[in-house]
């Protein structure tokens, strides 16, 4: 699994062929994403086994996809059926290492877009099946959060933090999201702080966009109509950056645009608003 997911998450060498640089990649995140209970429960398994462990191959070899849609999930049930009692095999940890596999790709200082393309594929069958668990790994390790942010010039990782912190209602998670509901804040937060003009371009665009898609679902809403974030979005309106000031008045749009349905929140921006105007 660790070499499948190496496929995801590393760039292929420079002299790497067709099936190395596209077919494989794309074959691995088919598999990572499809939803199969083993493949999903295998990133959450809260234990390394170091017999299972050792027989992966240390580099990524061009035969580790072969026919692996037909054989990872019979491989992968064989070889659980296989090990020893938990208590001789398995030693407890606090990193869960597939999951730090697939985060990983956060770790470059300028991420590819076709990795992250992979990387929000698998985001999203977790926030799907395993929101959950998912969401108390990323905001229990606070390097996550903060690298996700860094990359959010990225749009398949804006989308990802997108997926985050929204409050969607998830069949499969049985949960409404509000249990992170704390830490989602404080990254929304962060992204109001992006609007600044100090950040660069496509962070503060992608920064609007997750803020609009928040509003537009009327999630978090008083938050959003709180003075004091106004107040800082009125800072991004009335700067000299460009990209600030659109983000800006997406931002305030979006609120204004719920007055038509009789939003509380839009029409204090709409009070806000008029009382800024007429400073």
């Amino acid at each position: 699994m660790l070499a499948i997911l190496d496929y995801i998450v590393s760039e292929p060498p420079p002299n790497a062929d067709d099936k190395r640089g596209y077919k494989y990649p794309f074959m691995a995140a088919e598999v990572l994403s499809c939803e199969a209970d083993n493949v999903l429960n295998a990133f959450f398994d809260p234990w390394l086994s170091p017999k299972q462990d050792a027989g992966e191959p240390e580099s990524v070899a061009e035969n580790v996809l072969k026919h692996i849609i037909e054989s990872v999930l019979s491989d992968m049930e064989e070889n659980k059926e296989g090990m020893p009692a938990l208590e001789e095999a398995k030693q407890p940890i606090n990193r869960l290492p597939l999951l730090e596999k697939l985060l990983s790709v956060l770790d470059a200082e300028n991420i590819n877009p076709v990795l992250s393309g992979y990387f929000l594929k698998v985001v999203e069958v977790f926030i799907e099946r395993k929101q959950l668990d998912f969401l108390a790994y990323v905001f229990g390790f606070k390097k996550h959060v903060e690298r996700l942010l860094v990359h959010i010039y990225d749009r398949h990782i804006a989308d990802a933090i997108k997926k985050i912190v929204s409050n969607e209602d998830r069949y499969f998670a049985g949960t409404t999201g509000n249990e992170f509901i704390y830490d989602k804040m404080l990254v929304i937060d962060k992204l109001i702080d992006l609007l600044d003009a100090s950040n660069p371009p496509d962070s503060i665009t992608n920064s609007a966009y997750i803020l609009c898609e928040l509003i537009k679902g009327k999630q978090h809403l008083a938050y959003f109509n709180e003075t004091k974030v106004l107040k800082r979005v009125f800072a991004a309106v009335t700067s000299n950056n460009t990209h600030s000031l659109c983000a800006g008045i997406d931002y305030l749009t979006e609120l204004l645009r719920l007055n038509s349905a009789g939003s509380t929140a839009a029409n204090t921006c709409l009070l806000y608003t008029s009382d800024a105007a007429d400073e």
